[in-house]
């Protein structure tokens, strides 16, 4: 992790997500960019630390029957 001083400068960003909600863009800092768009909040995370976030949403929101694919096979194991 880096500190403030020693810190890559920021620039053009990839975005990597973008949709109403939320903004994931890749930077030359070496971090991810995300953004939740109605409240304007941005947070810096590295790989690992994106990871672990995605695993952490997953785990609250987890799919329902309904949200799985029509056709494929999918079933849902409590």
């Amino acid at each position: 992790m880096f500190t403030m001083s020693d810190k890559p400068a920021c620039g053009p960003q990839t975005t990597i997500v973008n949709t109403e909600q939320v903004r994931i863009a890749k930077c030359p800092c070496g971090t991810f960019h995300v953004t939740l768009v109605p409240s304007g909040v941005t947070v810096q995370l590295t790989t690992e630390r994106l990871a672990e976030l995605g695993r952490a949403i997953a785990v609250a929101c987890p799919p329902k029957n309904d949200d799985l694919p029509r056709g494929l096979g999918t079933t849902r194991i409590n």
